[in-house]
């Protein structure tokens, strides 16, 4: 009987007293994917959408890894910028890369959800979450609306986010494509042979670097900046034949003047040096040069017209006899 008694009062007295508080389970330390909503994509060159980056940032206080991540339909391809599992510290992000990997033959309209698989560890738990990010793919077969298919979808258009590149484009000498035959050919060429920054369309000699619009007129008798309208001064133009541009000489229009020609008693610059010859220059005054017959350029007394005066041993008329 006593000890039913102390059983009964030990049992009374565990009864009364308060039992232990359990140990709180922390939540999972937050995740918070981000939303990415696509209105469209457009075919790049090789014919596929742009890839779509999505951000899986850990918002919470702790470490969180991910372990995996799927998404659900087959013709789009992740690739996560860290192998799996990915440890993400507070603050940071995972950058997961969505593309688009079939090779579409028409009009693309993909609806689809990325699932991240997200584990969460502490002193007191190891849970697992699943982070999602909704992803919109549209892909257009004509993406600019010209008319014309692109070639992500097997079309002709070969640019289809420009609508003036289409096969019905006229094709301008700029170095593309313009009008989808596979060739720059702008006026039958838009290379630049000689690397002088121009096309060959866009100048008048693509074989000698030194000719295009750019370069300054040379007196060459070329038109140096393909500019038929322009001419270096005076002109490139051999008028009187004599092997000598207009530039170059200084009266292109009489055979006798040039930088060749021999001074003659005419009254011209015939070799062109900018001056008469000497026997052409009045020297002493009285009104006749050498070329006038003034047998002494130097003394105004002796000149053709001058008298002369018998008995001063001169030639003062200049006819060859002295004391005529």
């Amino acid at each position: 009987m006593t000890r039913l008694l102390i059983a009964l009062f030990v049992a009374g007295l565990l009864a009364g007293c308060p039992s232990e508080p359990e140990e709180e389970r922390p939540p999972i330390v937050a995740f918070e994917p981000a939303v990415v909503e696509l209105g469209q994509w457009t075919v790049t060159t090789d014919g596929l959408p742009e890839p779509v980056t999505v951000r899986l940032a850990n918002r919470g206080f702790g470490r969180v890894s991910v372990t995996t991540v799927g998404i659900a339909d087959d013709r789009i391809v992740t690739t996560p910028s860290a192998e799996l599992p990915a440890e993400v510290e507070p603050g940071a992000w995972l950058t997961i890369t969505v593309a688009y990997a079939a090779s579409p033959t028409g009009p693309v309209d993909i609806k689809t959800t990325l699932d991240a698989t997200v584990r969460a560890v502490g002193d007191a738990f190891d849970q697992f979450a699943v982070a999602s990010a909704d992803v919109r793919v549209i892909l257009l077969c004509d993406a600019d609306g010209d008319g014309y298919t692109g070639a992500g979808c097997a079309g002709p258009d070969c640019d289809d986010e420009d609508v003036f590149h289409n096969p019905a484009s006229e094709e301008l000498c700029n170095g593309l494509d313009d009008d989808c035959n596979g060739v720059a050919d702008a006026d039958g060429e838009e290379a630049d042979d000689d690397g002088d920054g121009h096309l060959s369309c866009a100048e008048c000699d693509d074989g000698d670097p030194t000719v295009n619009p750019d370069a300054t007129e040379l007196c060459d008798g070329g038109d140096t900046d393909c500019n038929p309208a322009t001419f270096f001064e005076d002109g490139e133009i051999d008028y009187d034949s004599d092997g000598f541009l207009s530039c170059e000489e200084c009266d292109d229009e009489d055979h006798d003047n040039s930088p060749d020609g021999t001074e003659i008693c005419d009254g011209q610059d015939n070799d062109c040096d900018g001056e008469l010859s000497d026997a052409e220059i009045d020297g002493d005054g009285d009104g006749q040069s050498e070329c006038d017959g003034d047998c002494d350029d130097a003394n105004p007394d002796r000149n053709p017209f001058a008298p002369e005066t018998a008995g001063d041993g001169l030639d003062s008329n200049c006819n060859g006899n002295d004391d005529d």
